[in-house]
């Protein structure tokens, strides 16, 4: 891909020690405790009722204050290493997978055909493409290419891409924008999934240089990535 491998980091936030990413450890060697297991498996099938939502949110609370820094989990029948504290998506489906928009990935799925490509752009984490993986690699020749800007939520889903090799998801480092180069992308809040792009021309608001949620990261455009992926 003719993208600068080199990604500038200007955020203390960007520091491993501050933006947890195991990709090294082996699946299975950061798996929760049996009670949070429990847990889990409580909240995800609690149903899609009004006072099942409601039990669903208040346990994990509670959850959340047992679990360490990710937990290696099963969702969608995919091997998944998910952050829960720091990205509302990674929350929301590990412990409540059956509210994790339905509809939209039903959706997908319904598209899997064979030679069918799936392109996944702010992929976070991967949840979407994992999610719809299986029903892609029913077909033959299908692809699933997920694109995410953020250096460490991209190392996050290429992990959890590689533990589903079946599913032939491409994970790329990269920012969509209508030329080749970097972008600033900026941070809001706690939730690594709520992030935008700076245009050219423009600064960061002053409130996140102030914060030092500023990351500079490689973009390229749709048509360069269909090009590079060999997307027909």
């Amino acid at each position: 891909m003719a993208v600068s491998d080199s990604v500038s980091v200007r955020s203390e936030l960007s520091a491993p020690s501050q933006i947890p990413v195991d990709d090294t450890s082996d699946f299975g060697s950061r798996k929760p405790s049996a009670v949070t297991a429990g847990l889990i498996s409580l909240t995800q099938n609690l149903g899609l009722s009004w006072f099942g939502k409601r039990l669903t949110y208040l346990l994990r609370r509670i959850g959340l204050l047992m679990m360490g820094e990710c937990a290696d989990v099963t969702i969608f029948g995919a091997r998944l290493r998910i952050y829960p504290h720091n990205n509302v998506s990674e929350k929301r489906v590990l412990f409540a997978t059956q509210l994790f928009d339905p509809a939209e990935r039903d959706a997908l799925k319904a598209l899997a055909a064979p030679g069918a490509v799936f392109l996944d752009i702010g992929a976070n984490v991967g949840l979407y493409s994992i999610s719809v993986g299986e029903a892609f690699a029913a077909h033959s020749e299908t692809r699933i290419v997920a694109v995410e800007p953020h250096p460490y939520i991209y190392r996050r889903l290429a992990f959890n891409a590689a533990l589903n090799p079946a599913y032939n998801i491409t994970a790329v480092e990269a920012g969509i924008a209508d030329h080749e180069g970097t972008l600033s992308l900026t941070l809001h809040g706690d939730n690594l999934g709520e992030t935008r792009m700076v245009q050219d021309g423009m600064t960061a608001s002053a409130d996140a240089i102030a914060a030092e949620k500023v990351v500079d990261v490689p973009v390229i455009s749709l048509m360069q990535l269909v090009a590079t992926q060999g997307l027909k």
